[in-house]
């Protein structure tokens, strides 16, 4: 008797049987089965059917995360409203709020220009609150920048728009405003940065009609009420052991030491066909000569690499790589000292003669570190400052 396994596959079920069969005899029968429902939602299924990946938990993180937001924003306004309150400025009970945009935007408009009383400086200010502008760490920065999205290109025209024009976000609203009583705002997304400008010219211009808004209350309305934003929070607990070394955590891809691995990785697996024998590696020194050009490269080309090991650039010769993929942190490091104009020192090599905690604290190292794991650019450009004399 042979046993047999059935599946159904379905877009939202799995159906199975297991059944004994005896062929000669044409007789049969089922030991076993069963169906698993896959819970998917109509959109879930659509999605699925076209070959994306459907995450069950996505939409539930998502609405867990705008909880999140909005619980953070009623403490910072909770925050801001106590300070107002004990100031005198904001009365409990008070209407705060106002159902027309032209009305705050005015206020705010003016604000950055002349003097206003203290309850409509207290609405200005809760406005702020309200809506602070487009932030993000400083590594999210960088890969935003590569990507080159239109979203962001957009941000930085605006901003770019409020710097020519020497106006604040609230002035180039209530211009908007009053060209077209029913404009829509809610798209038109500033950076943060250009709502930090705007607060400063406010408490600037104010703090000359309110001696009360002095350099403490500042930092109390605006970098711990306002523009508070938690720091990160770290997720080395989820970098994975080392297979070889289990007590070690894996290393980054940017670490120059996998970055250098990663190259005679590759350099070693790589063969070479000329056609007239079978496909042989790199001598020694081959590997040498290809190294220190892929140390100092992003990447190379098979034209490259032929050159670089004696053959000409139309010559037969394959490999068993399409492209060679050279030190990405090391190349990044010599464009910046390029564009910087820093000529009075060298990118630090790596030096493996160094052991255990010593090896960590050699430059090389020390530079890499600051750069992969600081969110924050003002604590970077004062560390660098610090430790390697670079000057912002």
């Amino acid at each position: 008797m042979k046993k047999v396994l059935g599946l159904d596959l379905g877009v939202s079920s799995i159906g199975w049987a297991y059944v004994e069969m005896d062929r000669d005899k044409q007789q049969g029968r089922i030991l076993d089965a069963g169906v698993r429902i896959v819970p998917l939602n109509t959109d879930d299924a659509t999605e699925f059917t076209k070959g994306n990946s459907v995450s069950p938990n996505k939409d539930r993180t998502q609405k867990r995360g705008m909880r999140r937001n909005i619980q953070r924003f009623k403490l910072r306004r909770a925050r801001l409203t106590g300070i107002l309150g004990r100031m005198g400025w904001l009365q409990p009970g008070s209407a705060t709020q106002t159902d027309d945009p032209l009305e705050i935007y005015g206020l705010r408009a003016r604000a950055a220009r002349e003097r206003l009383q203290q309850d409509e400086l207290a609405r200005v200010f809760l406005a702020l609150n309200n809506k602070r502008g487009y932030l993000s760490n400083r590594k999210a920065q960088v890969d935003e920048e590569e990507e080159g999205t239109d979203y962001l290109e957009r941000i930085r025209e605006r901003d770019r728009e409020l710097t020519e024009r020497g106006i604040t976000v609230g002035e180039k609203m209530y211009e908007l405003l009053q060209e077209n009583r029913w404009a829509t705002l809610k798209r038109r997304t500033y950076s943060r940065a250009s709502y930090k400008a705007e607060f400063d010219r406010i408490w600037e211009t104010q703090s000359r009609f309110h001696p009360e808004l002095d350099d403490q209350l500042k930092l109390e309305i605006g970098e711990r009420s306002i523009f508070y934003q938690r720091p990160l929070k770290s997720q080395k607990g989820l970098v994975s052991k080392c297979t070889l070394e289990p007590q070690k955590r894996v290393a980054p891809k940017s670490s120059p030491v996998f970055q250098e691995y990663k190259i005679w990785q590759q350099l070693n697996n790589t063969m070479v066909d000329d056609g007239t024998q079978l496909p042989y590696p790199l001598t020694l020194g081959q590997k040498q000569t290809l190294f220190s050009l892929l140390n100092d490269k992003g990447k190379l080309s098979v034209t490259a690499v032929k050159k670089a090991i004696g053959f000409g650039g139309k010559d037969p010769i394959r490999f068993n790589f399409e492209a060679f993929e050279g030190n990405y942190t090391r190349s990044a490091l010599l464009k910046a000292y390029e564009d910087a104009g820093i000529t009075d020192r060298q990118v630090p090599q790596v030096d493996y003669t160094r052991e255990d905690n010593d090896f960590d604290k050699q430059p090389a190292m020390q530079l890499w570190h600051l750069l992969y794991s600081s969110t924050d650019q003002a604590s970077l450009e004062q560390k660098l400052a610090e430790k390697f004399g670079f000057t912002p």
